[in-house]
């Protein structure tokens, strides 16, 4: 999901798992959104990692 900010030129990525991860998948999927975060110009990334349960 990605949402945006235009007027203060800020983005948000978030990805949804519905399952357990484990951490190393979690990482993987972070440095995807890092990744995707690079292609649309979002700038400075910070991550939030919340574990289910």
């Amino acid at each position: 999901m990605l949402a945006l900010n235009e007027r203060e030129k800020k983005a948000l990525l978030v990805e949804v798992k519905w399952k357990d991860l484990s951490e190393r998948e979690a990482r993987g999927i972070l440095k995807s959104l890092e990744r995707k975060s690079e292609l649309v110009g979002a700038g400075r990334v910070g991550t939030f990692l919340r574990p289910g349960g």
